[in-house]
C-alpha cells in the first residue's frame, strides 16, 4: 500500500487525501459510482486517475482561464491609461517669478525698492532686471523693457518643477519650449508654455536657491510678544517699528480675468496639477461659474490656498494682479504707510479676503498694474474640499470695495448674461 508521506496535503484543499486518492485500485470501476459510469486507470505511482469527463473540465478550465486573463488585462490597460494620463500632467511645487514688459524700466525701479523688492541681477544690455524677496527664489519678479512703440504687457508666470521628473515630462509635452536660463540669478533650466491667451508659463529646475534666514523679515523690532486682553506674555518689553518698506518674502499668486473662461482653465488643469480650492459661481445661478481659485496639488504638502485666480468677464484676457507675501500685518501696515509716504497710488487696503483669509494691501506701480502685499494667508493640503459660494463680498473687513473692482463685478454680471444667452 502505498501512503503519502508524513505531513502530506492536498495542494488545492489543504485536507488530508482521501483513502480512494491514496490506495492504488485495478483498472475498472470506480469504486462507489454506477457500473460503468466512471472509468479510472493507474498512473505511475499507483493512485486512480478519472478519465470520462476530462476533456468535458479541461475546456471549462480553459475558458475560465481565458476570461480571468482577460478581465485582469482589461483592468491592467484601464489602470495604464489612467496612469498615463496622469503622468502627462507636469507638477509644480509652486509660483516663483512673473514677468512684466514696462515702457519706463527706471520708474518701476523705484518702484520695486519701495515695495520692498530687492535687485538680483540684469542681462547683460539691461533691459531686462530680476527682483527676488528674501526667500529661496533666486528671483521673484522680472522687468523687461516694452518694445519700442509697445505698450506695457503682463507676459506670464514661472513656476518651480516638483521634481526632475517632472521637468523631463515638461521638456517632451507639445508646445514646450526651451527658454536659456543661464543669465538667470540661480541658472538652471527652463522651458516655457503658452496657454491658449499667448500667456507664458514657464517651468523652471535645477536652479540654485537662495538660503532663507531664520525667521522671517519684520518691520516690528525684536519681534515681541502680542498681549491679549487676558494673556499677557509682553512684560517689560515695548512694541517699535522700523520704518522702511515691507520686505518681500515670495510671489504668492496671480490672476487673469479672461473672456476665455472654459478653455483657460481646462489648459491649466489638463497640463499642470493645478486644483480648485474656492469657486465662484453667479447670483443665483449655481452652474455658472465666475472664478476659480487654484493651488497646486502637491499631496499631504501643505501650500497656498491658492497660486491662480481665473475670473469670467466679457473683456479679452488680461492680468488681474500679483501678490507677494510679508511677514506679519504690523510689517504691511508700515509698508502701507512707507508706499503712502512716497506718493504711489493705493488700490485697495488695507483688509482682510474671505477666500484664502489673508491680510491684503493693493497697489498700483508706476506702469499702472496692480500688485499686492498680503500677510497671514491660508494653507491646505490634499484633505481640503472645494468649496462653491456665491460670489460677493470678498472682504472680512477693509475700506469699501474701490471703483475698479466695481467695475469687474459689472464686468461679471456682463459675462453671466452672455453665457446664460449662449446657453
Amino acid at each position: 500500500m502505498r501512503r503519502p508521506s508524513s505531513g502530506t496535503r492536498t495542494h488545492d484543499s489543504g485536507n488530508w487525501p482521501d483513502a480512494a486518492a491514496t490506495h492504488p485500485i485495478p483498472h475498472g470501476i470506480h469504486p462507489g459510482s454506477p457500473s460503468g459510469s466512471r472509468k479510472v486507470f493507474r498512473d505511475e505511482q499507483g493512485y486512480y486517475k478519472p478519465t470520462a469527463g476530462t476533456a468535458a473540465r479541461d475546456k471549462i478550465r480553459e475558458v475560465l482561464k481565458n476570461l480571468i486573463w482577460h478581465f485582469v488585462a482589461k483592468n491592467c490597460w484601464t489602470r495604464s491609461l489612467t496612469t498615463l494620463k496622469h503622468e502627462t500632467r507636469v507638477r509644480l511645487a509652486a509660483p516663483s517669478y512673473v514677468i512684466y514688459e514696462h515702457a519706463d524700466l527706471a520708474g518701476f525701479r523705484k518702484f520695486a525698492v519701495d515695495f520692498g523688492l530687492e535687485e538680483a541681477g540684469s542681462s547683460p544690455d539691461k533691459s531686462t532686471i530680476y527682483y527676488r524677496g528674501y526667500g529661496a527664489d533666486p528671483f521673484v519678479y522680472v522687468a523687461r523693457q516694452a518694445p519700442d512703440n509697445q505698450p506695457k504687457s503682463f507676459v506670464g508666470a514661472g513656476f518651480l518643477a516638483l521634481s526632475s521628473d517632472d521637468f523631463e515630462r515638461a521638456l517632451h509635452k507639445d508646445g514646450a519650449e526651451v527658454v536659456d536660463a543661464l543669465n538667470f540669478p540661480g541658472g538652471g533650466r527652463c522651458v516655457r508654455f503658452r496657454d491658449p491667451n499667448g500667456n507664458v508659463l514657464e517651468v523652471i529646475s535645477n536652479q540654485t536657491r537662495r538660503d532663507i534666514p531664520e525667521c522671517g523679515l519684520s518691520n516690528l523690532v525684536g519681534r515681541p510678544a502680542m498681549n491679549g486682553a487676558l494673556d499677557k506674555q509682553r512684560q517689560g518689553e515695548f512694541t517699535r517699528m522700523q520704518p522702511g518698506p515691507a520686505k518681500v518674502h515670495k510671489l504668492g499668486h496671480f490672476g487673469y480675468n479672461t473672456n476665455n473662461y472654459e478653455a483657460t482653465l481646462a489648459w491649466y488643469q489638463d497640463n499642470f496639477n493645478f486644483t480648485p480650492t474656492d469657486i465662484l459661481y453667479a447670483p443665483g445661478k449655481q452652474d455658472l461659474e465666475v472664478a476659480i481659485f487654484m493651488r497646486v496639488d502637491n499631496g499631504k504638502t501643505y501650500v497656498d490656498h491658492h497660486c491662480l485666480l481665473l475670473a469670467r468677464v466679457e473683456k479679452e484676457t488680461q492680468v488681474h494682479h500679483s501678490s507677494f507675501e510679508v511677514e506679519d500685518i504690523d510689517t504691511q501696515f508700515m509698508g502701507h504707510q512707507w508706499l503712502e509716504d512716497k506718493g504711489h497710488e493705493l488700490v485697495w487696503g488695507i483688509g482682510r479676503h474671505v477666500h484664502g483669509s489673508q491680510v491684503f494691501d493693493y497697489w498700483y506701480d508706476s506702469s499702472r498694474f496692480v500688485v499686492e502685499h498680503y500677510a497671514d494667508g491660508d494653507v491646505v493640503n490634499e484633505e481640503a474640499q472645494t468649496l462653491r459660494a456665491e460670489a460677493g463680498n470678498m472682504a472680512v473687513w477693509g475700506p469699501p470695495v474701490p471703483e475698479i473692482w466695481h467695475a469687474k463685478k459689472q464686468e461679471h454680471e456682463v459675462a453671466s448674461r452672455v453665457a446664460a444667452v449662449s446657453g
